[in-house]
């Protein structure tokens, strides 16, 4: 008997004891992207409007199960489909409307995708040693459960700004994916699919399959994951020599802001889409499919309270030197405080014009840029320019060398503005320590 877990494309199934025979689906709506065979899948490409799209996919998944592709057209078909859903994922991760409840246009897309997957065996066991990523007894990957499974996805997630992208992660994540194409199409026992509340009941006695939350939980995270492996492999890496400089000083001398309430909690209000782990806020958004739900409210369902309160607390209340001992929250800290700078002195919004926070969503734009763009990517602020990625360690290090990239190729003036006083000031001023040691308050009687 074949049994699929999901069976959402409407085909037609004719099933004797030994062959599957599937006839293309009939739709009324004339569409002139159908699919018959390998090569038009190959040559036609995915359609943008929805129905012509659901109607490609149909197609599609119909020759996976007549068996109809080869091995080479399923690994470009397959390429095609991942490289559809990383660009539209957004576009597509809302809900159809009609009885299918729980699920998206992009599950849609994943299940056909994940259809197409060939196993992938030898876990890189020396790159989870070394990273620390290992929560199964058995490398051997058809033993593990859903319960571990689910936790190597929380797990890379957690640890991902740690991690070096190279080939190694790609191959456990290749490994993954090919582990959530077996857990999403079929239906397993419960000791498979080991947590009650992932699962849900089917026609077989003792068999169940995944809730529509426990397919996004893959699904996020593939489109996360995936996407930041395929921007360390679109730009070249480069470097540059940090010079002498007065940056310090700058940043004493914007340490005023923090005296108000209103800047910190507009640092507070602005970080929590930065610190949410890779996924989760589809995760923890998804019962409430079609609705805009807040980062601060999925960080609630997603992580240990304490944590957040500990992190509202530090931004609202302590000093600057306690602040800055979380890594992170310096650099937002110092992020601020530059974009400050930006406004009080050039009257320009510098997260705005020279900040981008998702760069898959603007990529287009951040290649045709003219101007050095901070972008923000595992957990750090790096520098793009000229199809140049210049890593950084902190964002103090990226704001210098932003700067350094500012006077060599556009002599500080991007776009009509003109940074050529910032420059000088960190770059070529000298200013004595003693200059900024300020001992009670002053003012003009006093030099009297």
């Amino acid at each position: 008997m074949f049994s699929v877990a999901n069976p959402l494309f409407f085909v037609n199934y004719s099933i004797d004891e030994r062959v599957l025979v599937i006839k293309m689906y009939k739709t009324l709506y004339q569409s002139v992207n159908r699919v018959h065979s390998g090569e038009e899948a190959l040559n036609i490409e995915i359609p943008n409007d929805t129905t012509d799209m659901f109607l490609w996919l149909v197609d599609v998944y119909d020759l996976v199960m007549r068996k109809s592709l080869s091995d080479d057209q399923k690994f470009h078909v397959r390429r095609k489909i991942k490289e559809h859903l990383l660009l539209n994922y957004e576009r597509l991760h809302v809900p159809i409307p009609g009885c299918l409840l729980g699920w998206t246009h992009s599950m849609f897309v994943w299940v056909v995708y994940l259809s197409l997957l060939k196993p992938v065996v030898n876990v890189p066991t020396s790159y989870i040693k070394k990273h620390r990523l290992r929560v199964y007894e058995d490398p051997d990957t058809d033993t593990w459960s859903w319960d571990v499974y689910i936790s190597m996805l929380d797990v890379l997630a957690l640890r991902w700004n740690e991690l070096e992208l190279n080939r190694d992660l790609q191959k456990l994540l290749n490994i993954l994916w090919y582990k959530a194409s077996t857990y999403t199409l079929f239906i397993h026992t419960k000791d498979i699919l080991s947590i009650d509340n992932h699962t849900v009941d089917t026609h077989a006695k003792y068999h169940v399959r995944l809730t529509t939350e426990s397919i996004v939980m893959c699904m996020s995270r593939f489109v996360g994951f995936e996407r930041a492996m395929r921007l360390t492999k679109k730009w070249t890496d480069a470097s540059l020599t940090i010079p002498d400089n007065t940056y310090d000083s700058f940043i004493f001398l914007e340490r005023r802001h923090l005296v108000t309430r209103k800047f910190r909690d507009g640092i507070c209000k602005w970080m929590w889409d930065r610190v949410i782990l890779i996924g989760d806020k589809d995760i923890a958004s998804h019962d409430q499919l079609g609705e805009k739900v807040s980062a601060f409210t999925c960080l609630y369902k997603r992580n240990p309270t304490g944590q957040i309160t500990r992190w509202q607390k530090t931004l609202t209340y302590e000093p600057y030197e306690t602040i800055v001992q979380d890594k992170l929250l310096k650099d937002f800290v110092h992020l601020h405080f530059i974009d400050q700078h930006f406004t009080n002195i050039y009257n320009v919004n510098f997260k705005k014009f020279f900040v981008v926070l998702d760069i898959y969503k603007h990529l287009d734009a951040v290649e045709c840029a003219t101007v050095p763009l901070f972008l923000w990517s595992q957990g750090r602020f790096d520098v793009y320019f000229a199809k140049k990625i210049y890593r950084s360690d902190d964002i103090d290090h990226a704001f210098l060398m932003w700067l350094i990239l500012l006077k060599q190729h556009l002599d500080c003036k991007p776009y009509s503005m003109d940074f050529t006083g910032l420059y000088q000031q960190i770059f070529e001023t000298t200013i004595s320590d003693d200059e900024f040691k300020l001992d009670g308050h002053f003012t003009l009687l006093d030099d009297m």
